[in-house]
């Protein structure tokens, strides 16, 4: 690569985003939130640099955005998000399935079968110069200037308003969610602040208490369950869970189960007689859920009542 400034200083952290409920205000700007992988693109006549978020290059688990340099006619740093889309929209187990691939040809077959798109949402660096203290409206304005759009290269759209109608569109067409940022913003690299504000549209279900792990005597996670349409128990992943008291003698007390799976060799596993409520993301394509967050127990719901959706 040319010896320009931006490609001196290749571990830029991502500035990272809080949770929030949806809301209007005239100092925000509103993007869909894509559920794929956070990345930066480093580009430059010729080459193409991909980092993850930890700064690791994965330029070459990503063959298909060799060409993302055509799109740029002076050097860039993007920050943005690789993405797989099925249908239009993104699919994250798409993209998890490309995670830890290191043989050629492997790598080279899921590119063809499946293949990523980095979608810009923040420019970094154009021509040398650094842009993060700029006000974020106008990095985006110079973002859609100086990009041009192509197959495997998308520019993250925003709204002027309207948060809450575009979250609730997003939630209707089974999106993650979205982002809003405060529209004077300068970018804070690894810095996690209310200037830019998540809203993701998590699902709440109630599931069977199917097992438990325990660390030090005291219950940690909990193995997770639902009855699938043949009757039988469906292992629908773990979560994370701090029990009060009583309910850890409950859900300890029960009598042993059967295993669900081989993938939590530490889990006691017990009969399905108690339920919990959990919030999650999505689920994933074996039906497991992602990013599960536990509720509290569900006394009044029966495990016959936790069917598989």
């Amino acid at each position: 690569m040319k010896n320009h400034d931006i490609f001196e200083h290749k571990d830029i952290s991502p500035m990272l985003l809080t949770d929030g409920e949806p809301f209007d205000h005239a100092d925000f700007v509103y993007e869909i939130k894509y559920d794929g992988a956070r990345a930066f693109a480093y580009l430059e006549d010729g080459a193409v640099e991909i980092k993850n978020k930890s700064g690791k290059s994965v330029t070459k688990a990503y063959p298909e955005l060799s060409g993302l340099w055509k799109s740029v006619k002076s050097t860039a740093v993007l920050d943005g998000e690789i993405v797989v889309f099925s249908d239009g929209i993104p699919d994250f187990a798409a993209v998890q399935g490309r995670w830890g691939l290191t043989d050629p040809l492997r790598i080279e077959r899921a590119s063809y079968k499946k293949p990523v798109t980095f979608v810009a949402f923040d420019l970094l660096y154009l021509n040398g110069e650094n842009l993060m203290r700029k006000p974020l409206i106008d990095r985006k304005e110079t973002l859609c200037a100086a990009i041009e759009e192509g197959e495997r290269l998308k520019i993250s759209r925003h709204a002027e308003h309207d948060g809450v109608k575009l979250f609730d569109a997003a939630v209707r067409i089974g999106l993650e969610g979205i982002v809003a940022k405060r529209r004077d913003s300068v970018y804070k690299p690894g810095v996690r602040s209310k200037d830019w504000i998540k809203f993701k549209a998590l699902s709440d279900e109630e599931f069977i208490i199917a097992g438990y792990s325990p660390v030090d005597g005291k219950i940690t996670s909990l193995a997770l369950a639902s009855y699938g349409k043949s009757g039988a128990l469906v292992y629908r992943g773990g979560v994370a869970a701090t029990l009060g008291t009583d309910a850890e003698q409950r859900v300890k007390g029960l009598p042993g189960g059967t295993s669900l799976t081989s993938e939590r060799a530490d889990t006691v596993w017990v009969v399905p007689a108690l339920c919990c409520a959990v919030k999650y993301l999505q689920r994933t394509e074996n039906n497991t859920l992602r990013q599960p967050v536990f509720k509290g127990m569900a006394p009044a719901v029966s495990p016959e009542e936790c069917v598989l959706r």
